[in-house]
């Protein structure tokens, strides 16, 4: 499993559990980008990418 793959899944699965817990979106991505080092940015587009392959 490569390194980007590792992390889209993480992000993946993290905004879902984010989600049913009952948070908003906004808040979802700004907590996954700051846990993962990454910018919130990334995040939208690689949550964008996974719904276009869906």
């Amino acid at each position: 499993m490569s390194s980007r793959t590792a992390e889209t899944e993480t992000i993946r699965r993290l905004f879902a559990a984010y989600r049913k817990q009952g948070m908003k979106k906004n808040k979802a991505i700004m907590l996954i980008a700051a846990s993962l080092g990454l910018l919130q940015k990334q995040v939208l587009e690689t949550l964008q990418q996974d719904k276009d392959d869906a």
